[in-house]
């Protein structure tokens, strides 16, 4: 029953059949039979319309269309074949139809690639200090529950993942600390950190953004909107709502992280995110991804860690890739196992008074 219920779940997520499957939840048996039915209803040239559509597809030829139909059509076998594993109790996590269903695993490791982090080494960067001896809090913790979490943006294009990482750890501080609920403005760090690159491709760090919001005020979204290109940094300071430096937490345990982040809020966390193109719900947990500092490409907000009800420990990380990939644009990554490098760099903002 177990199974059966799984599969609804994943199904229904595919292909945005949930509405269906929840008038039947009292029939398990009916519900894994009319999702199996509408799914089979739907033809691959019909999802991949329905794909278009839902993500504001559009491509400049015929040719460039039949490319991308066929590499969706890879995806679709690599989605079904993986979540009849996930049916079975083999893997806890599955995957699904998103943005990224168009692309090869080559061009979204390409992607990720373009803007991949540069990181700075620990003397570069303005580090400060807390104490070792900090003491775990209980889990679960959950920040989004506390009210300090702002919602999921989406970055498009635009190959910038740790300004969105760090502006959400800082409004999430900024909430904490002084009662305010502001989005900051992604496009600062975009336009006003360093030299001019092509498009908005930035390579960088959460340390990058750490040191720029500890020499400068952030301005609220709504002063310094986000318009998913690089251009001329026009932020006027002045009009900056808050400051704030970071402790940074570096190759270190998952028992560290989750001190700091249970007692003093949500971190900056970055990881490799290569294996992830697909992710749509679940614990992910995959050994044959690779998780050394080498590696690391990809940053996200930490908000949390729980236990799901068969004993799996997890982290609850918020990405940028808007509320359609995962689960309602989050990750649960299975905690303790160094999974996709997420104890190597990690940053957790603090509030200038």
């Amino acid at each position: 029953m177990l199974s059966v219920t799984r599969n609804c779940v994943y199904l229904s997520r595919i292909y945005n059949l949930q509405a269906m499957c929840l008038r039947f939840t009292m029939k398990f048996i009916i519900v894994a039979f009319v999702c199996i039915i509408g799914i089979n209803a739907l033809s691959e040239k019909e999802q991949w319309l329905t794909f278009k559509q839902n993500h504001g597809k559009n491509y400049k030829n015929i040719a460039e269309e039949n490319y991308r139909f066929s590499v969706f059509q890879n995806n679709l076998r690599q989605i079904s074949e993986h979540n009849e594993r996930y049916t079975n109790g083999e893997t806890t996590y599955f995957l699904g139809v998103n943005k990224f269903a168009d692309r090869t695993s080559d061009e979204f490791r390409g992607m990720l690639k373009s803007q991949k982090i540069n990181l700075l080494n620990s003397e570069d960067a303005k580090l400060n200090k807390l104490s070792k001896t900090v003491e775990a809090a209980e889990a679960p913790v959950d920040w989004r529950s506390k009210g300090v979490v702002l919602p999921v943006r989406d970055q498009g294009d635009c190959g910038g993942s740790w300004p969105f990482a760090v502006a959400a750890s800082i409004e999430s501080q900024n909430v904490i600390i002084n009662n305010v609920t502001e989005q900051l403005s992604t496009q600062q760090f975009i336009d006003c950190y360093g030299p001019q690159v092509d498009k908005c491709n930035i390579t960088g760090d959460i340390l990058n953004g750490f040191d720029y919001a500890q020499d400068y005020r952030l301005l609220p979204e709504s002063e310094y909107p986000y318009v998913g290109a690089q251009s001329v940094c026009t932020a006027d300071t002045n009009k900056g709502i808050v400051r704030a430096y970071s402790v940074f937490v570096a190759q270190s345990s998952e028992a560290i992280l989750q001190a700091y982040i249970g007692k003093y809020g949500p971190m900056a966390s970055t990881i490799n995110a290569d294996c992830i193109q697909l992710y749509a719900g679940g614990i992910f947990s995959n050994s044959s991804c690779p998780n050394t500092i080498n590696d690391i490409n990809f940053a996200l907000l930490n908000v949390g860690y729980d236990t799901s009800s068969d004993g799996i420990e997890y982290w609850i990380l918020k990405n940028s890739w808007g509320t359609g990939w995962g689960e309602e644009g989050y990750l649960r990554l299975k905690k303790g196992d160094k999974e996709l490098g997420i104890n190597l760099r990690n940053g957790l903002p603090f509030i200038y008074r």
